[in-house]
């Protein structure tokens, strides 16, 4: 069985560890990229999970890297607004950098905190990030 490249359009999965269907845990790349077998791929791309065949075209890199751009600000404005909340109360909290936490982990936290699963379950990272942030 042949092994073929699949990239993300999902930028939060950039340089992650992801469980993939047939072949288990791999490491995807800074740009999105990883190799997984065909079978694998044919799955992925197939349901529209947010890949998409690597050869496919250079737009979708292009789009990728938008994206990642978009959620890097989001995440500063996130940020931003925690130290904006801090110095309201006085700076009597302590900042926490969510940004820090890997999208599960932020999935559990929403889970403990009560939140209703159906407003963050299918939220990337910094969607996640802010979601948080404004429920802080």
């Amino acid at each position: 069985m042949s092994n073929v490249k699949i990239v993300t359009t999902k930028p939060s999965r950039f340089g992650q560890k992801m469980n993939f269907p047939i072949d288990g845990e791999k490491n995807i790349s800074n740009d999105g990229i990883v190799e997984v077998s065909q079978d694998a791929a044919d799955l992925l791309v197939g349901k529209g999970a947010g890949w998409e065949y690597a050869n496919k075209s250079a737009k979708t890199k292009k789009e990728a890297k938008v994206a990642e751009k978009v959620v890097e600000v989001a995440e500063e404005v996130t940020e931003e607004i925690v130290e904006e909340s801090n110095d309201a109360n006085g700076g009597d909290t302590q900042a926490v950098d969510l940004n820090e936490y890997t999208a599960k982990e932020l999935k559990a936290m929403c889970s403990d905190a009560g939140l209703p699963k159906s407003a963050w379950k299918n939220l990337n990272k910094g969607k996640l990030v802010t979601y948080l942030s404004d429920k802080m």
